[in-house]
C-alpha cells in the first residue's frame, strides 16, 4: 500500500546557470502544494515572466513548464572623466571602458 506521504512530485533539475528554492517542503517527493521558486546566477535572467512551478495536488506533477535562465545582455559604456566613479544604470565605472549587466 502506498502511503500520502509516498505520493508527490518528483524532484526536478536546477536549470543551468541557477538554482531552485523550494518552499513547504525540502526534499522529494514533494507534497501537494509545494512550490518550486526558480533563481539565476548573476549576469543571467529567466527566460519567461514566471519564475516558479507548483506540485499539483491531483495529478502530483509540476505545473507549467521549467524556465531557463539566459545570459543578460552585455551594455557598454565609455567613461571619458578620470579619477572619478561614475555610476550610470546602477552599475559602477572606474576610469576607462567598462561593462556591466543590465
Amino acid at each position: 500500500m502506498i502511503t500520502a506521504r509516498e505520493r508527490g512530485c518528483e524532484d526536478i533539475p536546477d536549470p543551468e546557470n541557477g538554482n531552485i528554492l523550494f518552499i513547504d517542503d525540502i526534499t522529494a517527493p514533494f507534497s501537494a502544494e509545494t512550490v518550486a521558486v526558480y533563481q539565476c546566477n548573476q549576469g543571467y535572467k529567466l527566460d519567461r515572466d514566471v519564475s516558479q512551478r507548483q506540485c499539483l495536488d491531483q495529478e502530483f506533477a509540476w505545473s507549467g513548464t521549467a524556465p531557463e535562465c539566459i545570459r543578460k545582455s552585455i551594455i557598454t559604456y565609455t567613461v571619458t572623466e578620470y579619477n572619478r566613479s561614475v555610476v550610470i544604470d546602477h552599475c559602477s565605472y572606474y576610469l576607462s571602458t567598462s561593462s556591466c549587466w543590465k
